[in-house]
């Protein structure tokens, strides 16, 4: 009997590591791409630093080479027209730009893993925030501009800009890509019904293995392990996952976002994963208090 008892013992702590590696990974990757946060993730990134990187690299692609022709362009363009280059760096760094672009993705990382069908982002929008804003952002850098100049750069502008984002993937882009049936069981995994199942199967474990070790010593010892060895799982995915987004998207040739978009994440699982850690802790070290004043 006791042999059968820890066998069924072990088999729900592995159960239990297995449903809350899965429910933090899964709820955390879920929250991170949504619209707003995408928004949000965007706009921590130094556009014009990582602008500067992709023109000083050698490119290693046709794509490549050609998004860093339209940066090189819209530099140039400006430079011929004797508008200061600070004014191009305000525009790609301001938070209206960043904001769109994180639409933009948020859009289809929304869609493909939450399933939230949201309208397409149109690179009309793209020239309106370009218009709307222009004069606040030659206020900003003190740029003196005629009218006739300042129509200049927003026609260069928007061209340049529009191949840019003509380069992201799209919901339709991701659909051909994956194919709809991928997608579905992509929107399967990240679903509330998917979280509600680890969750309910986390409960049942840790009833399971209360019922089973409820007459040995150490019983706090049995739930805090489970528990810590799921959060050094979600640690470990922190530091690993940003590669794996890196890989997937390598060939979008957007490196001014992956970087952050994967720091970002992994950052957030990686935080998550501590706080489950810190709480099985404190589940172990009760159970070594008790213990200790149980002897006493």
């Amino acid at each position: 009997m006791t042999i059968i008892k820890n066998f069924f013992a072990t088999l729900s702590a592995i159960t239990l590591i297995v449903s809350l590696f899965m429910l933090f990974l899964i709820t955390n990757i879920s929250v991170f791409f949504t619209v707003d946060k995408m928004e949000e993730n965007l706009n921590n990134i130094d556009v014009v630093h990582e602008i500067n990187k992709i023109k000083n690299s050698s490119a290693t692609s046709e794509s490549k080479a050609e998004i860093s022709g339209i940066i090189d362009t819209a530099y140039n363009e400006a430079e011929n027209h004797e508008i200061p280059k600070e004014l191009v760096d305000t525009i790609f760094n301001s938070k209206e730009v960043k904001a769109y672009l994180g639409k933009i993705l948020g859009n289809t990382t929304d869609y493909i893993i939450n399933n939230q069908k949201l309208a397409e982002v149109t690179s009309e929008e793209f020239s309106q925030i370009l218009d709307n804003n222009i004069d606040k952002w030659i206020k900003q850098t003190n740029t003196k501009i005629s009218d006739s100049k300042k129509e200049v750069l927003l026609i260069r502008m928007k061209n340049a800009s529009s191949q840019i984002l003509d380069n992201l993937p799209s919901t339709k882009d991701l659909i051909n890509f994956l194919g709809i049936k991928k997608i579905n069981k992509i929107q399967i995994v990240f679903s509330t019904k998917t979280r509600i199942i680890c969750i309910l199967t986390s409960l049942l474990s840790l009833v399971l293995i209360t019922i089973l070790r409820r007459k040995q010593n150490g019983l706090l010892l049995y739930v805090g392990t489970p528990i810590l060895i799921a959060a050094l799982f979600v640690i470990g995915t922190g530091f690993i996952i940003g590669d794996l987004i890196a890989s997937v998207l390598d060939k979008y040739n957007i490196s001014f976002m992956i970087s952050t978009i994967s720091n970002e994440l992994g950052h957030q699982i990686s935080i998550s994963g501590l706080i489950l850690g810190v709480f099985a802790i404190i589940i172990i070290l009760t159970n070594y208090l008790l213990n200790k004043k149980t002897l006493h």
